[in-house]
């Protein structure tokens, strides 16, 4: 998962088991966004999903793919073979739509749950609290690790 969404929902726990337990090689989440320009987004054409575009100037979808991923071992083989990007990095991006051009890969759908971009330090400050469970720890990874809120 990365560190720079919070996501959580009643069914989020279901709906991860489900992924660890699917039969395909590579399950990823989608998540509804009113900015899909931000984030890496689910591209279809005729209901059929095409590939991953990163931060697309015009989304064909709002779908955005909030940053849970899981890989079969497969996935190390996959990675051996991409080549860096631009940045000089290999992406994740580009291992998910491997999995999309083999046709091994699930999405799940996150409904009911919530997302929370973090990567801004108010995100602490913009959380309401008390819609969170009990005991619930909110911990911001980056530049501010250190820093935590604990629910009543």
């Amino acid at each position: 998962m990365l560190g720079d969404n919070f996501i959580f929902g009643n069914n989020l726990e279901n709906i991860i088991i489900k992924a660890i337990n699917s039969n395909k090689g590579a399950s990823i989440f989608s998540y509804a966004v009113s900015n899909p320009q931000q984030y890496g987004v689910l591209n279809y054409k005729n209901n059929k999903i095409l590939n991953i575009v990163e931060k697309p100037k015009k989304p064909s979808s709002n779908k955005a793919v909030p940053g849970i991923y899981i890989y079969d071992k497969k996935s190390i083989d996959i990675v051996k073979r991409q080549k860096p990007s631009k940045r000089g990095e290999l992406e994740i991006t580009d291992l998910n739509n491997a999995y999309i051009k083999k046709q091994d890969i699930e999405i799940f759908n996150l409904l009911g749950e919530k997302l929370l971009e973090s990567r801004k330090y108010t995100l602490l400050k913009e959380i309401d609290i008390s819609v969170l469970p009990k005991g619930l720890y909110i911990i911001k990874l980056g530049e501010i690790s250190n820093k935590f809120v604990k629910t009543n």
